[in-house]
């Protein structure tokens, strides 16, 4: 298992602002780095990666910047990274038949971006619709 990229980040740029001792901030830039790159050879080398949110040291609420992160360090694209947090979760927790994409007789959560975030990333931030368990939690109006 390699550690929430947003974890890494967060503690590289910590590290990087002198917010953490010397010591901790030399070895947090080197630990990032090299989650960086075995993330980046885990997509080369087709392994299946399922969207976590273990991260503890990052805002709560973040948690999209995965998204953000998977396509900048990786090389994977935006449709890629999108299926991390759908059809390849419910893979790896052995759930495909039941979760990860719509499809009648399955139970999906939803929500509505405005954008493409397929193509561009960074327009999964717009979420402006959100359904959980068949009950709407946003509505764009």
């Amino acid at each position: 298992m390699i550690p929430t990229l947003l974890a890494c980040d967060t503690v590289v740029n910590l590290a990087k602002k002198n917010k953490l001792p010397k010591n901790i901030a030399k070895k947090a830039i080197s630990v990032g780095n090299i989650t960086f790159e075995n993330f980046r050879l885990a997509v080369k080398n087709n392994i299946p990666i399922a969207f976590g949110s273990d991260t503890g040291i990052s805002p709560h609420g973040d948690n999209w910047k995965e998204f953000l992160l998977m396509v900048k360090y990786s090389g994977m694209s935006p449709f890629q990274a999108l299926q991390t947090a759908t059809i390849n979760a419910s893979k790896v927790l052995g759930l495909e038949n039941k979760i990860g994409s719509l499809d009648v007789g399955k139970q999906a959560d939803i929500i509505g971006i405005k954008g493409q975030p397929d193509i561009k990333i960074n327009d999964i931030e717009n979420v402006s619709f959100v359904m959980k368990g068949g009950r709407i939690f946003k509505h764009p109006n």
